[in-house]
């Protein structure tokens, strides 16, 4: 057994777009500017009849088989995609994930950060003290991004980032810089895991201060999202604990880790030291008051890790109290030797050893791992266990050989257990592994030309169980095969396996688009099977225009095919385009059954054909290599109805009202003929003249976005107010929800 088998895997795979097959020449284009010729101007309803050509899509004469069907989504998804490094491609496939109504983990590995680009001093993003910014990412490789905010003598603020907690592959570091741009205060890059956090930093002089943030190791990509914020915070009352870690000889363990968490809410806390020192001395420094509980976290000496005082785990551990500005003394450690077990790893077709890379991990009787270690040689340890029955298994990351729990089970219930004493060694504990099977096959296009490609091998419960590259002459191999049928997917890239090739369709073995349709291929444990071979078809092309109420052309508005390819398995694949200045996007997809979006920060989203949820959208065939035209959008604008204003006098002024679709906030855009200016004010005032939020700034440029905090604001008209010298126009905004 594999030991991915134990978790549920569900397959998104996020496609990006560039130009794609040729489309049919004998289809003529519905363009807007043929209805904006022959259209009065008039209310939507009035519009219908025009609307209905205008929302018809045109097939052409390959898709003859066009049908309709209904599928849901479920309600939990895991991410796995191929990683695009162009930011306008990958990172743009769904950042509104969360208008599908789907609890998504990974929801923003595939969130676009509409902030860019703010990759210097002079392109800082404007962050508000209080607010949280969402949907950022570092991206491509290599990417910085710059905010600012504005700050008064005397606050104390923190600032943190929020990324590798939830799951993204971000190791952040962030940087605070004075308001000449160029002064570093101070920098952070592991506050938590690997996510980053400036804390309590007091304000010495009034004005903006800047924020870098990059990847540690200069890293980026799709995955490399983030949220930051800033806050104004007050450190707390801290005091120190102090204590020394023995081993059972009452000798000095030093280098071993501390963890310590909190009573109340279990929650792992980073105060300064928790590392023991050459005579087994540590320290935790700046500890807020109250409860906590306090572990020793070390591998390095087969010693049994311990809670305080002698316990067992976090439930049984003694409390230890923290009193602001005092210190804790004491909290020592004798660590007992584990018991060790060991064992040598045989083949079990000719008992002959061997050798990989295997992972031994140990595991006591309720299914909590305990201890793991990795081995390259035919014999393998694992040290520092506690007294009592474990149960191991094995698995090669190489997938030369089979999984297995000892002695020779398949799962951890069935498992024989190790009985185990501390201080002790348990020998003979040897496995025998069989020698998986192997799929063999070539992919290349229609013409017979070798194509790189992922080829993705799924058991038959829609878990992925290998992929590998194909070679230059389009060959692959993929082992890890044992006793069961499995389905195989290519998906075209570029050499390198990370971009892809939108040429040519994705494809199922034997030559389909859908895992219901695909073929079982059965491979015996040991054995080979060749001749699984895929030819891929040239990709089809989907296109159509955007346009507002007015049949105006809306630009860069996203705009999704979103495909099912297992609605048991929820493999779900999208192919994405933008809008271009004539409100046109062409995008490539294979082919498949497809449900259309179009998003944008200033209009309601839409589903085709004039629905506002998935499972109402209309669902379209695409043929293989074929052309789906006139895919076309009419958008509505968004809750916060937009307006625009200018001052009169020598100070020429201008504010633009919009809102975000994704925060719900509001955004005003002040710009300015002046390349400085001082003193602005922007304010909401609700209908009874209570002001709702006030921001006063400067510009040392021609504009700047101010963003109001108003997604929990309830509908209702407010009115905006920006002065200046004494001057001030008012604009109405109404909040729809």
């Amino acid at each position: 057994m594999n030991l991915r088998g134990f978790y549920s895997l569900i397959l998104i795979i996020a496609f990006c777009f560039s130009l794609g097959a040729e489309e049919n020449s004998d289809i003529k284009k519905l363009t807007p500017d043929f209805f904006k010729d022959n259209l009065k101007k008039s209310n939507l309803t009035e519009k219908k009849d025009s609307i209905e050509k205008f929302l018809h899509p045109v097939k052409t004469i390959e898709q003859n088989n066009f049908e309709q069907r209904k599928y849901d989504f479920y309600d939990s998804l895991i991410l796995f995609k191929m990683a695009d490094n162009n930011k306008s491609v990958m990172t743009k496939i769904l950042k509104k994930w969360n208008s599908l109504n789907i609890s998504s983990p990974s929801l923003n590995a595939v969130m676009v950060d509409s902030y860019e680009p703010n990759d210097t001093f002079s392109q800082a993003t404007t962050i508000i003290i209080g607010d949280t910014m969402e949907s950022l990412d570092i991206d491509p490789m290599g990417d910085v991004d710059f905010f600012k905010f504005d700050a008064v003598a005397g606050d104390t603020i923190t600032i943190g980032i929020i990324a590798s907690t939830e799951g993204s592959s971000l190791d952040s570091y962030i940087y605070l810089y004075g308001t000449d741009q160029s002064t570093l205060l101070v920098s952070n890059d592991d506050y938590y895991s690997y996510d980053s956090r400036i804390l309590y930093y007091v304000i010495s002089t009034t004005g903006t201060y800047y924020i870098k943030v990059r990847d540690y190791s200069n890293g980026g990509g799709a995955d490399y999202w983030y949220s930051l914020f800033v806050i104004y915070d007050t450190p707390p009352i801290t005091g120190t604990i102090t204590g020394r870690v023995l081993d059972y000889n009452l000798n000095p363990v030093s280098n071993v880790d501390l963890d310590i968490f909190d009573v109340d809410n279990g929650d792992y806390i980073w105060p300064n030291g928790g590392t023991t020192d050459a005579n087994g001395y540590y320290y935790f420094d700046g500890v807020p008051e109250g409860n906590y509980k306090i572990v020793t976290d070390d591998y390095s000496y087969g010693l049994l890790n311990e809670w305080y005082d002698n316990k067992a785990s976090f439930d049984d551990a003694d409390i230890v109290t923290v009193i602001g500005y005092d210190t804790t003394e004491n909290i020592d450690f004798e660590l007992s030797k584990g018991g060790v077990i060991t064992g040598q790893i045989y083949s079990e077709t000719d008992s002959q050893l061997i050798s990989s890379d295997f992972l031994v991990i140990a595991f006591d009787t309720y299914g909590n791992p305990v201890r793991e270690a990795w081995t390259n040689t035919s014999t393998y340890m694992i040290d520092g266990l506690p007294q009592g029955n474990i149960r191991i298994c094995i698995e090669d990351y190489n997938s030369n050989y089979g999984s297995e729990w000892y002695k020779d089970k398949t799962d951890l219930e069935s498992a024989d257990n190790v009985a185990v004493s501390l201080n002790d060694t348990v020998r003979g504990i040897d496995f025998y592994l069989s020698t998986s099977g192997i799929l063999k096959g070539r992919v290349v296009n229609e013409e017979g030309e070798a194509c790189f490609a992922v080829v993705i091998a799924f058991d038959d419960f829609g878990e992925i169980v290998g992929d590998t590259l194909t070679n230059d002459s389009g060959y692959y191999q993929i082992s890890g095969f044992f006793d069961e049928t499995y389905k195989l997917f290519a998906l075209p890239t570029d050499s390198n396996g990370w971009n892809l090739d939108t040429a040519y369709s994705y494809e199922w073995y034997n030559d389909c688009y859908f895992w219901d349709d695909a073929t079982g291929i059965f491979v015996s444990a040991g054995d080979t099977v060749e001749d699984i071979d895929f030819v891929l078809n040239s990709i089809g092309v989907v296109d159509g225009y955007v346009m507002d109420e007015s049949f105006s052309p809306v630009d860069s508005v996203e705009v999704l095919g979103v495909t099912d390819l297992s609605p048991v398995y929820n493999m779900i694949a999208f192919y994405g385009a933008l809008s271009d200045s004539n409100g046109y996007y062409r995008m490539p997809a294979s082919a498949s059954y497809y449900k259309f979006v179009a998003f944008s920060n200033y209009y309601n989203e839409q589903w085709f054909y004039l629905e506002n949820d998935y499972y109402d959208a209309r669902e379209l065939y695409l043929a293989p290599g074929a052309a789906l035209r006139n895919v076309n959008f009419i958008l509505v604008s968004n809750g916060v109805l937009a307006d625009k204003k200018q001052f009169t006098g020598a100070s020429q002024f201008n504010a633009i009202v919009s809102s975000s679709v994704i925060s719900g906030d509001i955004s005003v855009m002040v710009y300015s003929s002046l390349a400085s200016t001082e003193g602005i004010s922007v304010s909401l005032v609700d209908i009874t003249g209570r002001e709702v939020y006030s921001s006063k700034f400067s510009m040392n440029s021609n504009s700047k976005i101010i963003t109001l905090p108003t997604k929990n604001s309830p509908s209702g008209v407010y009115f905006l107010r920006v002065s200046h010298n004494g001057k001030e126009f008012t604009s109405k905004v109404s909040i729809l929800k």
